[in-house]
């Protein structure tokens, strides 16, 4: 069956990402993103690009209070139209306000509607391992292990400083790289623990 995730990108960050490398080809992402917050970043573009799911993404234009909130459950109401109970239908955010919109659905319009508000694609109702997928990705060319020390290292560091102390303690040959592809997104995994 065909899942549809409606990624609230403002609210998620990266994060969003995690276990988006098992989707399927019927699946689709729609990823919601306002237009004066920039152009996305790279590992995102780069997991997007990489997946096997369809991909859109919605520019948002209007940057008022709950605006893209309003826009993705307009969205979602679409998709429900042309869908049905032929898809399952996750909203990927943090934003508990979502729930009232749901709960609508579920009572006014179809009881029986497969929908839920999830942190990140691959949420299973577990508490998530700090972008531990997005530290895959970011670091593909390495083993587990390595992305281990990695996440390990990133979690007892207080800042970048003490975060390239611990690579050279624990990974002093390959040190230097993985400092430089880290150090950008370091703040986005280390607010995820």
């Amino acid at each position: 069956m065909k899942h549809i995730y409606l990624i609230d990108k403002e609210n998620t960050g990266n994060r969003f990402l995690n276990g988006i490398e098992k989707l399927k080809q019927e699946d689709l992402v729609i990823v919601f993103h306002y237009e004066q917050a920039g152009s996305i970043n790279t590992v995102i573009l780069s997991a997007l690009a990489n997946t096997k799911a369809s991909v859109e993404i919605r520019k948002m234009h209007s940057h008022t209070k709950n605006a893209m909130d309003f826009q993705i459950c307009t969205y979602l109401g679409y998709l429900y139209g042309k869908y049905k109970n032929k898809a399952k239908y996750r909203i990927i955010s943090n934003d508990k306000g979502y729930q009232a919109a749901v709960e609508f659905l579920k009572m006014h319009i179809d009881p029986e509607m497969d929908i839920s508000i999830m942190p990140s694609i691959g949420y299973n109702g577990e508490d998530e391992p700090a972008n531990k997928e997005l530290l895959g990705i970011l670091l593909k060319d390495y083993s587990n292990k390595v992305i281990n020390r990695v996440n390990t290292g990133i979690k007892s560091s207080a800042d970048t400083n003490s975060f390239h102390t611990f690579l050279q303690k624990n990974l002093n040959k390959d040190c230097q790289r993985i400092y430089s592809i880290i150090k950008p997104h370091y703040r986005e995994i280390k607010a995820a623990f």
